[in-house]
């Protein structure tokens, strides 16, 4: 931003800049503040789906009138109908490497159990890769099966990015060698899938999903029926050679 002229402001003076100066941000505003807002807003503010709390985050744009205004970044669009800003592939990306970075944290891959502080920037793509799929193992070895990661939206921006992460980091479609030779267990691959995806259909019919729930010690059963097949297929195909 140096670079092409800007002048840094110190952090959360906003409130105090001119009323003329339009305020960009990223998410939603704190809570705990009910302040009248004269500024004009750039922002994901969520309230325009009716989110919690949405008309007391307005009401603040309200009492900031005359001059209050809030551009949601969720809603703006450019002549042909598209937003003009939108969540990408590598937002999806990075978010699932968070996740599965503080699901080891949760389940303690270095002995001790706790919460995801803070992460530091990785050189490229390949070093976050490589550090992600180590502690997966981790959290493999300790939990005594792969883990498994439920991307809802995947066929969006966002969602697409979040699953070819979690392929990268080691997790698996399916078993491709034994479901080559032995066809009859097609079924048990399918539900065998370390990233399972869901969109529109999935969830067209609203939450709250129970199937979720209900759909984790199904899936675990099928696995355990799926490693046991793989290898008494295995086997019959080494004792036959």
């Amino acid at each position: 931003m140096l670079r092409v002229g800007c002048t840094l402001a110190p952090h959360n003076s906003w409130p105090s800049a001119p009323v003329s100066t339009p305020i960009i941000g990223l998410k939603e505003l704190p809570e705990n503040d009910t302040s009248p807002l004269p500024h004009t807003h750039i922002m994901f503010a969520h309230c325009y789906k009716q989110q919690g709390g949405w008309t007391d985050v307005l009401q603040r744009w309200q009492e900031g009138q005359p001059t209050g205004m809030l551009y949601d970044l969720e809603f703006l669009q450019d002549e042909r109908g598209r937003r003009v800003a939108a969540f990408g592939y590598h937002a999806g990306f990075a978010g699932a490497a968070v996740g599965a970075l503080a699901l080891a944290e949760q389940v303690g891959t270095d002995g001790e159990k706790g919460r995801l502080g803070e992460i530091k920037p990785y050189p490229n793509e390949d070093a976050l890769v490589s550090y992600v799929k180590g502690q997966l193992a981790k959290v493999e070895k300790s939990l005594g099966r792969k883990p498994r990661a439920l991307v809802i939206g995947a066929l969006g921006r966002c969602g697409s990015g979040a699953v070819d992460f979690f392929l990268k980091a080691g997790l698996r479609r399916f078993v491709r060698e034994a479901r080559r030779e032995c066809q009859a267990l097609t079924f048990l691959y399918s539900c065998s899938e370390d990233v399972v995806k869901w969109d529109m259909a999935e969830t067209a019919k609203g939450g709250p999903f129970q199937e979720i729930l209900e759909g984790v010690s199904h899936v675990l059963r099928l696995q355990a029926q799926h490693e046991s097949a793989t290898l008494t297929c295995v086997r019959s195909l080494r004792g036959s050679s």
